[in-house]
């Protein structure tokens, strides 16, 4: 199935930068990079305009996009296509009796989402006080997020969910990361339905001060 999540990125100040819609198709296909996983294709409706305020968390980055936009700009050859933005990825997920576990949304202003850990749900724990665990080592390539992530997993309660024309029953998860460099990367609170829709709701606070906040709207049929 392609589901279908309006996302929002909050500043340190509370502003809301950008509000877009993420789709997330799954498929039965393997992952051609990792054959264990199946894969999943990402889109990103991307607001543009709203992404002009966003900046991004690396300074070693932002100076090579700044670099690369000064030639764009100035029309030099190769370059007048140029951007950083992301429209569409394909990256893996795991499901089985066990588990459900799935590369979040990483693209763009969603980098910030590697800090946040996976998304990962161990059925046998979905009751109230149910724990898990999990780490990550975050290697060259994810910049300043470069060290160990450790997540810890707790099962709430039960609540409702009611977004677009999604309404059920859902597991309330807290999830505390650490990594190793950062200290208290981010505070989560995941909404998980076992009965039809999986992750209906992401809600992310960053250590920064940052926020980013995912809500099901819709799920279609993606044969």
């Amino acid at each position: 199935n392609t589901f279908t999540y309006e996302a929002f990125f909050i500043d340190s100040k509370g502003d809301t930068l950008t509000k877009e819609l993420i789709k997330m198709a799954f498929k039965d296909s393997p992952w051609k990079l990792q054959k264990s996983q199946s894969e999943v294709v990402i889109i990103y409706q991307t607001d543009a305009e709203g992404l002009e305020s966003f900046v991004y968390p690396f300074e070693k980055v932002r100076a090579r996009h700044e670099k690369f936009e000064q030639k764009r700009k100035s029309g030099k050859k190769g370059w007048s296509n140029w951007t950083w933005l992301e429209k569409e990825e394909t990256t893996g997920y795991i499901f089985n009796d066990s588990v459900f576990w799935s590369h979040p949304p990483r693209g763009n202003q969603y980098l910030y989402t590697e800090v946040s850990g996976m998304s990962e749900v161990h059925f046998d724990q979905l009751k109230n006080g149910g724990r898990w665990a999990s780490s990550l080592n975050i290697l060259f390539g994810w910049h300043d997020f470069n060290g160990r992530l450790t997540s810890v997993f707790e099962v709430i309660e039960q609540t409702n969910y009611s977004h677009g024309n999604i309404s059920t029953s859902a597991w309330e998860i807290s999830v505390k990361s650490k990594h190793s460099n950062l200290g208290e990367a981010c505070n989560s609170t995941i909404l998980f339905d076992d009965q039809s829709y999986g992750f209906v709701s992401f809600d992310h606070q960053y250590y920064d001060g940052n926020r980013i906040v995912m809500n099901l709207i819709k799920v279609d049929n993606s044969k």
